[in-house]
């Protein structure tokens, strides 16, 4: 999610408008703060939920603005949602503008185009249900079972067809093994910079990507073994 969602959605000037926000680790984090900017009411933040077709029923705009820094490469939220027929806004991040074509929702390059598209939607009931009807046609034909099924087998016998190498475990004593190790084995030489005297690093695990449960932070090893030897490297 963009660091400054908050601020953004504050900005669409829409009556009455309501920003539902499903799913997600920092979701009480979030609540917290739209309460301490007093745009709580312009929210319903609903947490991890098995119900997602009940919210995208009463929903008219997939509005999903992205950190600029994200990993994702086929969002599934982004296929279900254009799948059923609500029109995505987003970011002109590499995996949106993948996703997203120009006659099935609005790719936006920056937060003051993200809240014109937004704003824009609201008052084109014509344009919002020409992207729906496209947006739904194009998902279905594109993120169909069937489609995705013949590409995953593709990309799985080219891997088969890799020379395989041999991978080096550097370390000897695992039978003690902490979530520490793996952490710094999984990221070679740059171990080296996890130095808590290093100011630049602590400013670093501060950021919104460091915070995630996935993704190789040391939140996700963590989960691991939770032996709390990474402890100080998690804010």
């Amino acid at each position: 999610m963009h660091p400054n969602f908050l601020e953004i959605c504050d900005k669409i000037k829409i009556p009455n408008i309501k920003f539902i926000v499903l799913g997600g680790p920092n979701n009480l984090i979030l609540e917290n703060k739209a309460k301490q900017m007093g745009i709580a009411h312009k929210f319903n933040f609903v947490g991890k939920t098995s119900d997602v077709e009940s919210y995208i029923k009463i929903s008219d705009i997939f509005g999903y603005p992205l950190n600029r820094n994200h990993f994702g490469t086929c969002d599934q939220s982004l296929q279900e949602a254009m799948s059923s027929g609500l029109v995505p806004v987003v970011l002109d991040n590499p995996m949106e503008k993948y996703m997203v074509k120009s006659n099935c929702g609005i790719i936006c390059s920056n937060e003051n185009e993200y809240i014109n598209a937004i704003e824009e939607l609201y008052k084109d009931k014509k344009l919002l249900n020409i992207l729906s009807r496209n947006t739904k046609e194009y998902a279905k034909k594109e993120f169909s079972i069937e489609k995705m099924s013949l590409e995953w087998q593709k990309v799985f016998n080219e891997i088969i067809n890799i020379e395989k190498s041999k991978k080096n475990w550097n370390i000897n004593d695992k039978n003690n093994l902490k979530a520490i190790d793996i952490f710094f084995e999984s990221i070679g030489e740059y171990k080296n910079l996890f130095n808590l005297d290093n100011e630049l690093l602590k400013e670093e695990l501060n950021k919104p990507n460091w915070l995630s449960y996935s993704k190789g932070t040391p939140k996700q090893y963590d989960s691991f073994l939770h032996d709390g030897s990474l402890d100080r490297f998690i804010f």
